[in-house]
C-alpha cells in the first residue's frame, strides 16, 4: 500500500492536470489549533494515516456547499467542516434518537443508531457521506472507510480497511485515468454523471 504522502502526490498530479482550479483550491496542511479542536470534539483517537493526510491538505477551499468537489461530487471536508457536520449529527441523533438504519447494511459497521459519536464526515455530497468509522462492530477495523445515505439507502458499505488504504486506492484509479470529466471539469468515478448534479443544479 502507498503512504499517505505518495498518495498524495499521485491525486496531486492527476488534478494539476485534469481538474487544476480544485488543484489549486488544495488547502495548506491542518493547524495545531485545529486539531486540537478536532481531537477535543472526537471521543476517539484518530488513526495516524487520517492525521497524516491532513497534515498535508485540510480538505479543499469553497468545497464543503461550494464548487470545489474532489470527485463524484463529492467535497473534501476541512477540519472546520468536519466538525460543523460531526456536531449537527450527533445534536440531531441525540435530539431525536434515530433507530438504526438498513437491514442490508455491512456488519463490520455498528447498526444500532442512525449516526454514532465515533463516525468522523471526510467527503460530503449534499448529506451523503464517507465516514470514517472509529468505533467499528466486531469483524470491523478501527479507522475503516465507509459510505453513508442520507436516504438510508443504498446500505452502509465498507470500502477499505483504514483511511490510507482508502486514500490509496483513490490515488491508484486516478493515476490509472479510470475517470471521466464532465462539463464542469468534474472529476467522476466509474459511472457517468448525472446531467443533473454538479455545479448550478
Amino acid at each position: 500500500m502507498a503512504s499517505v504522502a505518495t498518495s498524495w502526490r499521485t491525486i496531486e498530479a492527476v488534478l494539476w492536470e485534469n481538474a487544476h482550479s480544485v488543484y489549486r483550491a488544495l488547502r495548506k496542511p491542518a493547524t495545531a489549533a485545529q486539531f486540537a479542536r478536532l481531537t477535543k470534539t472526537v471521543p476517539a483517537k484518530l488513526p495516524r494515516d487520517f492525521v497524516q493526510s491532513l497534515k498535508t491538505h485540510d480538505g479543499l477551499r469553497d468545497s464543503y456547499l461550494g464548487l470545489n468537489r474532489l470527485f463524484d461530487y463529492n467535497a473534501l471536508l476541512p477540519i472546520s467542516a468536519i466538525l460543523a457536520e460531526y456536531r449537527m449529527m450527533c445534536d440531531l441523533q441525540a435530539e431525536y434518537d434515530f433507530p438504526g438504519r438498513h437491514a442490508d447494511d455491512d456488519k463490520r459497521v455498528r447498526n444500532d443508531a442512525r449516526w454514532r459519536p465515533g463516525w468522523v464526515p471526510l467527503l460530503d455530497a449534499d448529506g451523503d457521506k464517507f465516514v470514517l468509522d472509529l468505533d467499528p462492530a466486531p469483524g470491523g477495523s478501527v479507522g475503516q472507510v465507509f459510505t453513508w445515505s442520507n436516504a438510508g439507502s443504498p446500505p452502509i458499505e465498507v470500502l477499505a480497511p483504514s483511511f490510507g488504504e482508502w486514500l490509496a486506492g483513490l490515488a491508484e484509479t486516478l493515476e490509472k485515468r479510470r475517470f471521466r470529466l464532465d462539463e464542469f471539469g468534474g472529476i467522476w468515478l466509474g459511472t457517468a454523471p448525472d446531467a443533473s448534479v454538479g455545479p448550478g443544479s
